[in-house]
């Protein structure tokens, strides 16, 4: 009996510090948080109420960080168990992880988000911040991956701008072919043109030994004229 009061005891005494390490390390860690609000607009606000509010978004800050790296934990193990569903061909991996309780969205960003972390293992920090509305967005099909650098780099920030970088970068390439169409439709009539202007002066150059001098020809090459000085 007494041994195993001992043993209680060091095991009480084991778990108590390694809870007032984890604290430790909980506190150094919100230290370096940098808050993102502007708490200078809250002035119905007082200092003291301010600064719970500060505590509060870098402990949120701290635990979104550690659900993060679950999520990704949580991506690596679907993908895992898809690819034993693809490789012996059978096709109940939907109602495998719906018995879970997962839905085919969240699927969707779980396996993306670690994927994500796969290809950008130096950007893995930021693929754990990002919202799964992000993860969504960086990963539609029409999302070059000049974009999704742009994100992991923070000139980007929000699904909201991808999706209007997406849109200007599509009605780019829209007009680009159409530039493309009339560059070579002018350089078609040019070559064109070139080909006419040869084959008249060769006629002219005959019709100048050979043709008859009359009123009618005359009449002719005065209309000719006419066309060419409206060509200037």
């Amino acid at each position: 009996m007494k041994t195993n009061r001992v043993l209680g005891r060091k095991k009480e005494n084991a778990e108590k510090r390694k809870e007032d390490a984890t604290q430790a390390i909980s506190v150094m860690t919100n230290k370096s948080i940098q808050v993102t609000f502007d708490y200078s607009k809250l002035q119905n606000l007082e200092e003291e109420e301010k600064v719970k509010l500060m505590e509060i978004e870098k402990e949120l800050i701290f635990e979104g960080k550690k659900l993060g790296t679950i999520a990704i934990e949580i991506g690596k193990k679907l993908l895992e168990a898809r690819e034993v569903f693809i490789k012996s061909h059978n096709e109940s991996f939907i109602e495998w992880y719906e018995q879970l309780g997962f839905n085919k969205d969240q699927v969707s960003i779980f396996i993306n988000r670690y994927q994500m972390s796969i290809e950008f293992p130096a950007q893995k920090e930021k693929i754990i911040n990002f919202s799964d509305r992000m993860i969504i967005q960086l990963n539609k099909k029409n999302t070059s991956k000049e974009i999704i650098e742009k994100a992991l780099s923070g000139e980007i920030n929000t699904p909201k701008e991808v999706i209007e970088i997406r849109k200007i970068i599509s009605s780019m390439l829209e007009i680009i072919p159409e530039e493309i169409e009339e560059a070579e439709i002018i350089e078609d009539y040019e070559k064109l043109m070139k080909i006419e202007f040869e084959e008249i002066m060769n006629f002219l150059s005959n019709v100048e030994g050979k043709s008859i001098r009359s009123k009618k020809n005359l009449d002719a090459l005065i209309k000719i004229k006419k066309i060419l000085i409206e060509m200037e």
